[in-house]
Formats: structure tokens, C-alpha cells, sequence
């Protein structure tokens, strides 16, 4: 946040600022008067039990219920120390700066887990901010937030970027690295009345196993039934391989990016990631 407000104070306009705050990511540091407000030994206790378990060994646990309550706690911490932060941006920005504000992901804290893979309204439902009047009436993905922006400023966007009205079956996609293990890729489409949910290998984008349940089911019951509706699986299958194929998306840089891996990232993309502030 300081880079970033020290470049809007020595930068003339026009000029466009992007900012990623990471407070609400885990492991969930908020720094030191939060977690005296939350209890320095428990605080620290949490950081290491998460530091020194799997997320699996976690559950599993008997102090799972203990712990999570505690994650929560120091989750909602984060945000207050992110709410500061918004502040002090908006406060920086003159009049006539067009802000957008929004979330990557949410996070979820039940159903015996956390985190924020899995299609829960928790988890892929977040807010979307501005204080100007939209070109179009529905922004309601992610992919279409700078196709707004280049609206704004007269700019037409390039023909391939998607936009509300090439996706109007209300189908929301997800993709996740390692939410069942470390290697394995997950990935999902939710719509108003189903889950369709697929574990990938990686390395060639095999699907290794799918799930489907429909309504609050995935929440409450957890009854499979992709066998017992073959055809929605199907249907849902496709829309996901189309997806995937449509925004090209390559399975396997999930698990290679960041974790050592060679040859996957091209030195312009290692560069803008290390500007951003994401690697070293």
C-alpha cells in the first residue's frame, strides 16, 4: 500500500494504479495490536499449528473445531486491517479518479473446512465497487471488469474478451490448485441448482474423478449423484471443458507456477509478477 500511495503522489495524471491487498490471505497476519486483541499465545499457537500440519491433518484433528474458531477470528482481524488500508487509498485518490473495488475469491469457515476453494457462496460470491455509472447493466464476473474499465475511457475492448452476455446460463466457474492434495488440480461450475465438481491430474488434464449434487445437497447431505444423473454430468462436463479450452487456460501452470518449477513462466511474466510484488 505505501508503493502504491507514494507512486499516486509523484505520478501526474492520467495514470492507472492496480493494487492487490493480501491482509485478507492466509496464513492471516494482522499484525501485532490484532493479535493482542485476539490473544498473543493464541495467536501464535494457531500460526504454528497451521504452519506445522496439513490442512487434511487439520480436519481430521480434535482440536479442528477449536482451531478454525480461532482462524475465523484472526480472518475477520485482516479485514479490519484491510478496511484501514481501503481508507487510506480512497482518501489518496482525487475526485475524478474511477475506482473499482472488488475481491479475487471469498473464504469460507465450515462444512468441516476453510479456505476458499470450493463453489460456496461464500467463496465466489464477492462484492463489486464503483463510483461510476457502468456502459453495461450487468458486471457480474470478473472477466468483464476490464472490459469496463476500457469502456470508460472510450476504448473498444478486443474482440475475444468475454463479457455478461455471452455467458447468460448463470454457470460460475472455478478453478483451484491442491484442494484434495498437493499435484491434483480441482475444478468446478456451480449454477442455480447444481455443483459439478472435477479433480484433474495436472500434468495432462485427465479427469480422475467427478462429483454433482444438486441444491443445498453439497452443503448438507453430500449425496453424489453424477451416476444417477448422467446427463446433467455430462451437460456440466461440458460446459467446464468448454471453459477451460475457451480462455485457454494451460492445467498444469497451476502446480507449476511458484513451486520451482522450470521453463513454464517466460521472462516478461516473471518480471511483471516480481513488479507486482508476488515473487522475489
Amino acid at each position: 500500500m505505501n508503493k502504491a500511495l507514494d507512486w499516486i503522489e509523484e505520478t501526474d495524471s492520467p495514470r492507472f494504479v492496480w493494487v492487490h491487498l493480501m491482509e485478507p490471505h492466509g496464513p492471516y497476519y494482522a499484525g501485532l495490536s490484532e493479535a493482542w486483541n485476539n490473544g498473543l499465545l493464541e495467536t501464535y499457537q494457531t500460526f504454528y499449528i497451521q504452519g506445522t500440519n496439513t490442512r487434511q491433518e487439520l480436519i481430521e484433528s480434535d482440536r479442528y473445531s477449536e482451531f478454525r474458531h480461532q482462524l475465523q477470528k484472526l480472518y475477520n482481524s485482516t479485514n479490519r486491517v484491510l478496511d484501514n488500508s481501503v481508507v487510506r487509498l480512497l482518501s489518496a485518490c482525487s475526485s475524478d479518479t474511477k475506482i473499482y473495488l472488488t475481491a479475487d475469491h471469498g473464504e469460507e469457515f465450515s462444512d468441516e473446512w476453510y479456505g476458499h476453494s470450493r463453489p460456496y457462496d461464500d467463496c465466489i460470491k464477492v462484492p463489486f465497487y464503483t463510483n461510476v455509472d457502468p456502459t453495461h447493466d450487468n458486471i457480474s464476473r470478473h472477466v468483464e471488469i476490464a472490459s469496463e474499465i476500457l469502456a470508460q475511457e472510450g476504448i473498444k475492448p478486443p474482440k475475444d474478451w468475454k463479457r455478461a452476455a455471452e455467458y447468460s446460463d448463470d454457470c460460475s466457474f472455478i478453478i483451484h490448485p491442491s484442494i484434495h492434495g498437493y499435484g491434483q488440480l480441482f475444478v468446478g461450475c456451480r449454477t442455480p441448482n447444481y455443483h459439478y465438481l472435477q479433480l484433474r491430474n495436472p500434468t495432462d488434464g485427465r479427469i480422475e474423478s467427478e462429483e454433482l449434487y444438486q441444491d443445498d445437497a453439497f452443503t448438507n447431505s453430500k449425496k453424489d449423484i453424477s451416476e444417477a444423473e448422467e446427463k446433467k454430468t455430462i451437460e456440466l462436463r461440458q460446459k467446464v471443458d468448454a471453459f477451460i479450452e475457451d480462455f485457454e487456460i494451460e492445467i498444469d501452470m497451476y502446480t507449476s507456477i511458484g513451486r520451482g518449477a522450470e521453463g513454464n513462466v517466460d521472462e516478461s511474466v516473471s518480471a511483471r509478477l516480481e513488479e507486482l510484488g508476488y515473487i522475489d
